[in-house]
């Protein structure tokens, strides 16, 4: 694979400039191959997930 294909534009306002409060609040995209699905949580949902 070349490095090349990783390159995208990421807008500096689309990058987080502090932690989320509370710190489990932040968010969380989930990929589920098998579905071939995307799913948005927070980290908070995170145990569940890994069940």
């Amino acid at each position: 694979m070349k490095t090349a294909l990783l390159d995208y534009d990421l807008p500096n306002e689309m990058i987080a400039q502090r932690p989320a409060v509370p710190r489990d609040a932040a968010r969380l995209m989930r990929v589920d191959r098998a579905a071939g699905s995307l799913s948005d949580h927070r980290i908070a949902d995170l145990p569940g997930l890994l069940r």
